[in-house]
């Protein structure tokens, strides 16, 4: 699903006229899953149909490129953290097939628009990622750069830094949910670690505890 806006903004000329600017920006909501290649699959078609309708930045909810069936698996699936990755992507990983991939759909999406469904494909169907692959961030920063668009990613599961103090013994294997700003270019441009403000343990129904995610 992806939602098209336009964001305003008025700024004086001449100190006695007004014109108004507009940017527009595409939302996409996205019905994430564990496998990684298939996520972002679906974002890289986001991607391509907000390109086509000129959007100049496309919003991403939390979690967009993994959700993890328990918190062991997420915490094994989380990323490196982003001071951790150079902004260059090397050539191995520009010639994966996952980059490929990547840009093609992009390039499709953006040339032929909302045609095909979001999630045409089952998940289980799609080869996950490798180890050897892109991480989860360069391949955003691929489709940041294919379709020459900001990209908000409502959030990463991200691994701790070297370096971060620890608040107390449990908080030594965590990941951090990460908000992060990719430029057109795909370099990052912000991140910041959300706050998780609250627990629930609601026996045999749910349990959102922030210190396991």
């Amino acid at each position: 699903f992806l939602s098209l806006c336009y964001f305003g903004a008025s700024r004086s000329i001449l100190m006695s006229s007004a014109a108004t600017s507009t940017t527009r920006i595409a939302v996409a909501q996205l019905c994430s899953t564990k496998n990684k290649r298939h996520n972002l699959l679906s974002i890289a078609k986001c991607a391509g149909w907000a390109k086509k309708s000129q959007a100049r930045m496309l919003f991403l909810p939390e979690a967009c490129g993994f959700i993890g069936e328990t918190a062991a698996q997420t915490l094994s699936n989380g990323e490196p953290p982003t001071s951790s990755q150079s902004s260059e992507i090397s050539i191995a990983h520009e010639s994966s097939l996952i980059a490929q991939q990547l840009r093609e759909t992009v390039q499709r999406c953006c040339e032929q628009g909302q045609q095909e469904k979001l999630d045409s494909n089952d998940p289980s169907d799609v080869k996950d990622l490798a180890s050897s692959d892109p991480s989860l961030l360069q391949c955003l920063q691929i489709i940041s750069r294919e379709s020459n668009m900001w990209m908000s990613i409502g959030g990463m599961h991200v691994l701790r830094k070297d370096g971060d103090e620890e608040e107390d013994s449990s908080e030594a294997e965590r990941v951090f949910n990460t908000h992060i700003i990719l430029d057109p270019t795909g370099k990052v441009e912000a991140e910041y670690r959300k706050i998780h403000l609250f627990d629930v343990d609601i026996p045999g129904k749910v349990m959102l505890i922030g210190i396991l995610f």
